[in-house]
């Protein structure tokens, strides 16, 4: 008798640890959203405040932490990748320039690798697509892109993290 009533004082235990883990990691997780969201909110104040450094920060915890990506952070990619892009005409200088050259190889060379077409032939199905600009032109940019790859100067190509703030 004496080790069925410790065999259920046990169980009793056991019962109640568990329901105390549950509160407890319940309360763990509500605290770890609250630290979250405050971290994020932070961010979104600063970066209101024109510090655009904290951008890429706000991206790689939101990745690291599997939270949602706020809103103001995904608009604000989306702006700087559309300024990055954009032509050159609208006053963006050498920088867009590179970009638009860029932006003109990867399209080509993606639809060389993926269906095995020369440049010429690559070139002309693009120029086809609405917006394009010529074929003369796209296959410029795509050698311009190669020579300085194949140089060693490909990195003119890749905007850097300080040059946000002056670009936007």
């Amino acid at each position: 008798m004496e080790r069925k009533d410790r065999l259920q004082e046990l169980e009793r235990l056991r019962a109640a640890r568990d329901v105390a883990n549950a509160i407890y990691e319940k309360a763990c997780k509500e605290e770890i959203a609250r630290i979250r969201r405050y971290h994020l909110e932070c961010l979104a104040r600063a970066f209101a405040d024109g510090r655009w450094d904290v951008l890429p920060h706000a991206i790689r915890y939101c990745y690291e932490n599997r939270v949602e990506t706020p809103a103001w952070a995904v608009d604000a990619v989306e702006r700087l990748l559309a300024k990055l892009l954009s032509s050159p005409r609208e006053g963006r200088g050498a920088r867009s320039q590179d970009a638009l050259h860029y932006k003109r190889w990867s399209d080509l060379k993606e639809l060389i690798e993926a269906e095995g077409l020369s440049v010429d032939d690559a070139a002309a199905r693009l120029e086809e697509e609405p917006g394009e600009v010529g074929e003369k032109a796209l296959k410029r940019s795509y050698y311009k892109v190669e020579r300085a790859f194949r140089e060693g100067k490909g990195g003119r190509f890749y905007i850097f993290a300080n040059d946000l703030k002056r670009i936007l």
